[in-house]
């Protein structure tokens, strides 16, 4: 057997003259909420709750959004103790929910950290591979081609083909990386 939930209602004194539906003052809405006053002003600056504001200048909140926002879970004919403890935990519901929307934010930054991170790695690998394949190039020595068959034989002072001596080919090798490093650098920034 589940007892039905009983419905708070909330006294208030209406002047007959008056058409308008009774609003709540921040204070008010603070009692019936259990919450503090500030708790529902933030909640209504940051748009969480809808209000109005008087001639005075004072937040002017309806009955049923305040508690549209913040849901009734006490009965009416609970003890007050245990009316309370059932107010701050409907104000505990809405610190659960910006806990919620905080961890779905901080997921939402993990996401995208995580993306720029890969994209990290594969321009870091792409770079690699150009400095390898550019490497490849600048130390590939093809094999010489036999020189044409001639009559007379060759008297110059050096008869062994012209190469590059090594320390160019590395100072070359390291200039090239060196430029590759910059460019990727300068890119990301």
């Amino acid at each position: 057997m589940t007892a039905k939930p009983k419905r708070l209602t909330v006294a208030v004194t209406i002047n007959r003259n008056d058409t308008r539906p009774h609003m709540l003052t921040l204070g008010q809405a603070a009692k019936e909420t259990g919450l503090s006053k500030t708790a529902i002003s933030r909640a209504v600056k940051s748009g969480r709750l809808s209000a109005t504001r008087n001639d005075q200048g004072e937040y002017q909140i309806d009955p049923s959004e305040l508690f549209r926002v913040y849901p009734v879970t006490a009965s009416v004919d609970s003890e007050p103790e245990r009316h309370a403890t059932q107010k701050d935990n409907s104000g505990l519901q809405g610190q659960i929910d910006l806990l919620r929307e905080m961890v779905d934010d901080l997921r939402e930054r993990l996401s995208n950290t995580e993306e720029a991170r890969q994209r990290a790695e594969q321009a870091q690998e792409k770079a690699f591979t150009e400095l390898s394949r550019l490497t490849l190039l600048l130390t590939h020595q093809p094999k010489p081609e036999p020189a044409p068959t001639e009559t007379q034989p060759i008297t110059k002072q050096n008869d062994r083909p012209a190469t590059v001596r090594h320390w160019l080919w590395v100072a070359l090798v390291l200039a090239v990386a060196l430029g590759i490093g910059a460019y990727l650098y300068f890119r990301q920034q």
